[in-house]
């Protein structure tokens, strides 16, 4: 079908090619479309694995992988002598036009190619790297739209030229670096992107889970903090005391604090209670299986991505509070959206301060990440405690020793993340909680809630977050009411390596919602 095109590769051609009998052709295939589907499907695995290639190769910066993805496929056809083009580009000549089968589900590869672009250009478009003046996804279309009749016109010329000029024409016009304005705000450490008015279709979806498994122990905030009011609380919800702490104001909206993990002690968001209390009424919530909120068990039936929520929303209704104002980091992330998602009438704004992986995918890239900023010390500790007899002997000493060594990862500033981890305390993590949600929700996509989402969002990472920039940039074009923000040279946790311009960029944010 590549060489020869749709309507000329016959199924007796296509038996004869793989050696078959013609009559295995219709024990595995209805019809020649469905045969041809197959085809796609597996063409576009190829290609997707091309596109991770260049898209994911960090040592580049967003903007520099777009050209390499457009250099590495020159290179292919050259190799092919200019002759064979795109397969998905062809066929969608050739076929769309009588086959409403192949026409759908190219129509859906076009859509699935379009989002791994949109997520790098997003990326660039973050990085001050391409004007943000058109929206990610529409600059995406464009270019693969446009990338194909390049393809087109090369096959017709039988040279690069036509590829040539295309990418010379894109990179010095779409995606053109911004004007000197631009520029200088990046001088000054932060980029900042206005929400965007996208509509999206509305439809009904699953809740599906996203879980950070990142064990990174808890961090402290300095002891000589603005003392505030407190005020202890408990809810009771199928049988399980759940407990919580007010500080701040008696009065005025509730933030709702939510720690990372899932299983992190509520203390390591001490600091933002301590800045954000001067203003709301924060709620210090130990999330079931942390803190004094024990489990009678950790498994599928108590930890959940539903249980998490909705003990929220109880929590809610106990204190008679018409909408929270949602703050979370990693894990406390994702949970914060899940609840907006699910419950948008009871959100009044979600704030995330640093980034949970909103996919299983993209918890396989924060995991690389870590392991690729460890040094030889750090891995060797890592590795001296994975002994299986060190395991057995003390799981919870072997896991918190082997958080502690990976500590440095999550800082840009590797005096701070030291500093940090001369502070943790084995008992500031409960490891039994997340083997027990992994298993509950296995290989999460979160993707689809997110589009659920109505609250105003807040989404500020730090340029040298774990987590990567196309996970939050994702997450961004997914929210259709979403703000995202970068702070440079800032890990995992800007409110403790940036203080200054995390909260200069939260309080703003906080002071332009709606009332």
């Amino acid at each position: 079908m590549f060489q020869s095109g749709y309507h000329p590769a016959s199924v007796r051609d296509i038996c004869a090619a793989a050696r078959a009998p013609q009559g295995s052709f219709t024990n595995h295939f209805r019809s020649k479309e469905a045969f041809a589907v197959e085809v796609l499907d597996q063409y576009f695995d190829y290609l997707k694995g091309l596109v991770g290639e260049a898209l994911n190769d960090e040592t580049l910066t967003p903007r520099q992988r777009l050209k390499r993805y457009l250099d590495v496929i020159t290179s292919k056809l050259e190799r092919d002598r200019w002759v064979l083009g795109c397969l998905i580009g062809d066929l969608s000549l050739q076929v769309t036009s009588h086959s409403k089968l192949l026409r759908k589900r190219l129509d859906s590869i076009f859509r699935e190619w379009r989002k791994l672009f949109a997520s790098c250009i997003a990326a660039a478009q973050s990085a001050g790297e391409i004007d943000s003046k058109f929206d990610a996804t529409e600059l995406a279309e464009f270019l693969l739209a446009s990338w194909q009749g390049a393809i087109l016109r090369m096959k017709v010329e039988r040279s690069r030229a036509a590829l040539e000029r295309f990418k010379a024409i894109m990179f010095e016009t779409v995606f053109q670096k911004p004007q000197a304005s631009r520029a200088a705000e990046h001088k000054h450490g932060m980029v900042m992107r206005r929400p965007r008015k996208t509509r999206f279709r509305s439809h009904m979806v699953a809740l599906v889970t996203a879980c950070l498994l990142v064990l990174i122990g808890t961090v402290h905030a300095d002891d000589s903090s603005t003392q505030q009011n407190s005020a202890d609380g408990k809810v009771t919800r199928d049988g399980i005391d759940l407990f919580y702490k007010v500080v701040g104001p008696t009065s005025g909206d509730y933030v709702l604090v939510l720690s990372g993990g899932p299983g992190e002690d509520i203390d390591s968001m001490q600091g933002i209670a301590n800045e954000l209390g001067k203003k709301y009424r924060c709620i210090m919530w130990e999330q079931r299986g942390t803190g004094r909120s024990k489990l009678p068990r950790y498994d599928a039936s108590t930890i959940n991505l539903n249980a998490y929520t909705e003990d929220i929303e109880v929590l809610r209704k106990q204190l008679h509070a018409e909408k929270f104002i949602v703050v979370g980091n990693s894990w406390g992330m994702i949970l914060g959206l899940a609840y907006a998602g699910t419950h948008p009438d009871a959100v009044r704004a979600v704030v995330t301060i640093g980034s949970g992986p909103i996919t299983f995918e993209y918890l396989g890239v924060f995991s690389d990440n870590q392991i690729a900023r460890l040094g030889a010390c750090e891995l060797e500790v890592r590795d001296f405690w994975k002994d299986p007899a060190r395991e057995a002997a003390d799981s919870d000493r072997a896991a918190f020793e082997r958080s502690r060594a990976a500590t440095i990862a999550y800082f840009y500033d590797r005096k701070k993340a030291l500093q940090m981890a001369s502070k943790l305390k084995s008992g500031d993590y409960n490891f039994r909680v997340p083997p027990a949600f992994l298993k509950a929700e296995g290989r999460y996509d979160f993707r689809p809630n997110l589009k659920t989402i109505t609250a105003p969002v807040l989404l500020l990472q730090g340029r040298q977050d774990l987590a990567g920039e196309a996970n939050i940039c994702e997450a961004h074009s997914l929210i259709k009411n979403s703000t995202l923000a970068f702070i440079d040279k800032c890990g995992h946790m800007p409110w403790l390596e940036q203080a200054e311009q995390t909260w200069k960029i939260v309080d703003e944010f906080l002071a332009h919602l709606p009332k």
